[in-house]
């Protein structure tokens, strides 16, 4: 073979191996850039599920809260008794949060009356309460608590009967409520689905701000609820300011409870928060 014949086939073979890895990059790129993407799908599940709203089920991660009823007569006082269950039995490890085990939130499922309770724990582990509902229809009781340093939520609805069903509630303030003769500002701020927003408030009386006192190891306590399935979020204002950091998860209305306490006394103000997308 001539030196131009040797120098042409090399050339025909070096082409052929390029073409043969260009067709298995081919080949092994999709299936990684495939592999990439569905990690990125899996962490982003995870992180969605990591940010579900709480409150939605009577069951999530392996515990459950059976209440030993449901039902109870409008304006007459009744035990909600409950536990908080794993694997069948009541969990007795709970972790002390802003000066209690156990925190229960129960609200008219129209949001027309909101209530903040400190149930006692029992010595078969069960967990007591003794509560007035004043209004017929449903109600929904969160039971709010931490153990083993993870916090969890679990809800039930409760069914009141009897009585004079309650007008349909006032829609609530957007900027400014007024309780007991303290005006609240609800601060404007930019809130979007998603992404960490801070809640201000100033409590005003006889026209000037004032202090707010510690009530239950925080200055302030915020529940939001958002309208409709009533997801939970629950925060506290740390430091010296009424300012409460949360994320919304989803576009939409919420309502949300203030309480702070003032010359020893708790109150609890209202607002309508409109969170866009």
């Amino acid at each position: 073979m001539s030196a131009a014949a040797r120098v042409g086939a090399f050339a025909l073979a070096l082409a052929a191996v390029f073409a043969a890895a260009a067709l298995a990059g081919g080949v092994v790129g999709p299936f990684e850039r495939t592999v990439a993407a569905a990690h990125e799908d899996e962490m982003a599940d995870e992180e969605h599920a990591a940010a579900a709203p709480a409150g939605l089920a009577v069951a999530q991660d392996g515990l459950r809260l059976v209440a030993e009823r449901t039902t109870f007569d409008a304006g007459e006082e009744g035990v909600l008794a409950f536990a908080i269950e794993a694997e069948d039995r009541p969990l007795d490890e709970f972790d002390v949060t802003h000066e209690r085990e156990m925190h229960l939130i129960v609200v008219r499922r129209d949001l027309g009356a909101f209530l903040h309770l400190h149930p006692e724990r029992r010595a078969d582990g069960r967990w007591a309460v003794t509560l007035r509902l004043p209004d017929p229809g449903t109600w929904r009781a969160f039971a709010d608590f931490s153990t083993g340093g993870a916090k969890r939520t679990l809800g039930v609805d409760l069914h009141v009967f009897g009585g004079t069903p309650p007008a349909r509630p006032e829609p609530a303030a957007e900027r400014w409520a007024v309780v007991d003769g303290h005006r609240v500002v609800l601060h404007p701020e930019r809130r979007r689905a998603g992404e960490e927003t801070a809640l201000r408030f100033t409590v005003m009386r006889d026209g000037r701000a004032i202090g707010v006192e510690e009530y239950l190891g925080a200055r302030g306590h915020l529940v939001v609820l958002r309208e409709g399935d009533l997801a939970y979020l629950h925060t506290h204002a740390e430091e010296d300011e009424l300012e409460f950091e949360t994320t919304f998860p989803d576009a939409g209305r919420y309502r949300a409870f203030l309480q702070f306490q003032v010359d020893g006394v708790v109150r609890t103000a209202e607002f309508a928060v409109e969170v866009g997308p």
